[in-house]
């Protein structure tokens, strides 16, 4: 008896001990709305979430400090090409219509609400472990369709991270181990592994002649009416494809130098962790991203960003 008392004091510790303070609260339980409403939707409810974040830790005092100079870079970076091509929008015109759209959430919204809600959190929240709850809540309809569909992607990147991580920590037989399991189940499935991504050397073909076409201002943010982020892939019968690749699809957006700053945030994270767990799965999210489109999903958004704040505040 007395060790479950101990058990239920430790639990209570951990999620109370220093107490959530409301901006806790909100943060750990206000997102918790983006997988009840229609997907079109989600961006918008990623994006009030965060106003609705800053307007509550206008309360608060600074906890602790960030460098934030990779995100200041990758918003004027956002910041400059939104304004570059806003001159394609004619008044009177169907494209006009979508500008207020454009801005909010396509492209320069995503990439600014993105940045706010992590430097925001990092910087105003005190005990977000309650996140352990809310999570797995928020990713229920995207573990759904993960497995509805077959999706091979997130299993793979969750491998990639595991693999790197042992490799940091020294753990040789373990990651050769894992390296086996993952050729092993390559091998055996080889046919359904190469439906699965037959595509995407020729979606990385595409954007990459994008990046060459528009290398330091790119190609600009999504101007379809219709924003869903397909990019129509000639090289492989003129379809219209997914942009499987997150960095590529925002370096053909704003600009090669796109990359600076994603590098900078990926080395101030590592360098936070010092080679926690939290390093997996953020090798993990860099491989998920680099094969599939994320960008555009607001609950996917939310879990990495989510998850990532709080292991920097945990670090």
């Amino acid at each position: 008896m007395s060790t479950i008392k101990e058990w239920g004091k430790k639990v209570i510790d951990y999620f109370f001990n220093p107490c959530p303070t409301l901006f806790d609260l909100c943060v750990c339980f206000s997102i918790l709305g983006i997988s009840y409403i229609r997907p079109a939707l989600r961006g918008f409810y990623l994006e009030f979430y965060t106003i609705f974040l800053v307007v509550i830790g206008f309360n608060y005092k600074q906890k602790r400090q960030f460098n934030g100079s990779s995100l200041t870079l990758l918003c004027l970076l956002g910041l400059i090409c939104l304004f570059k091509f806003t001159y394609e929008f004619r008044v009177g015109s169907a494209s006009f219509q979508y500008l207020n759209f454009y801005l909010m959430h396509e492209g320069f919204g995503y990439i600014f609400y993105s940045a706010l809600l992590f430097y925001t959190i990092t910087t105003k929240a005190t005990n977000v472990r309650l996140l352990v709850f809310a999570l797995p809540v928020v990713a229920h309809v995207w573990i759904a369709k993960m497995l509805y569909h077959g999706q091979l992607t997130p299993v793979l990147a969750l491998g990639v991270g595991i693999f790197a991580y042992l490799l940091y920590k020294r753990k040789f037989k373990w990651a050769i181990f894992i390296a086996l399991v993952a050729i092993d189940f390559m091998v055996y499935k080889r046919e359904w592994v190469a439906m699965k991504f037959a595509c995407r050397p020729y979606v990385f073909l595409d954007l990459i002649q994008q990046i060459i076409k528009h290398p330091f201002v790119g190609s600009g943010f999504n101007k379809l009416l219709i924003p869903d982020n397909f990019i129509n892939v000639r090289s492989w019968g003129n379809t219209w494809l997914y942009r499987h690749n997150d960095f590529l699809s925002l370096m053909a957006y704003i600009g090669v130098f796109a990359i600076i700053p994603i590098v900078m945030l990926i080395r101030e994270l590592l360098k936070r962790f010092k080679g926690r767990w939290y390093s997996a799965l953020l090798v993990s999210y860099c491989a998920l991203c680099f094969f599939q489109i994320t960008f555009i999903f607001g609950d996917r958004v939310a879990i990495i960003l989510l998850s990532l704040s709080w292991f920097y505040i945990e670090s």
